[in-house]
């Protein structure tokens, strides 16, 4: 899978919209040693149906270079498909990145893959071929 960074910074991430203190979280991180950083966190509400919104936010940064940055937010909701992966793909486009697979729906394994084509995009943009690690961070 590759990733396409947009060329301007993005900052479309709503917060304190979709953070609730109460609500648990599940989150990802892919490092690399150049500092390529990107932060992937969902948060469901466990009092609910099935059938409600799972929201997702992304981060993208680097902590040693110059070089923008960019965070989505987005949300799935419903049943029958993986709210996940939905919510992610959501706020990856809100965050002007691209990819060329879909991952709406289809699950842990794309959706993991994806956050690491994403850190992979932000490393080619430092000029790095740094190898990335990916870790899964659950309360």
């Amino acid at each position: 899978m590759k990733a396409t960074l947009p060329k301007e910074k993005v900052t479309n991430a709503k917060w304190d919209k979709h953070r609730k203190s109460d609500w648990p979280s599940n989150s990802y991180l892919v490092t690399s040693k150049h500092g390529s950083i990107v932060e992937a966190h969902y948060y469901y509400n466990p009092k609910a149906d099935g059938m409600s919104r799972t929201y997702a936010i992304i981060q993208v940064y680097s902590l040693n270079h110059e070089c923008e940055y960019f965070t989505g937010s987005g949300f799935a909701s419903g049943c029958g498909y993986d709210k996940e992966s939905a919510a992610m793909a959501d706020a990856v486009e809100s965050a002007g990145i691209t990819l060329d697979e879909d991952i709406s729906g289809r699950g842990n394994p794309l959706l993991r893959e994806a956050l690491e084509a994403i850190a992979k995009a932000q490393l080619r943009s430092i000029g790095s071929r740094a190898k990335v690690k990916l870790y899964a961070i659950s309360p």
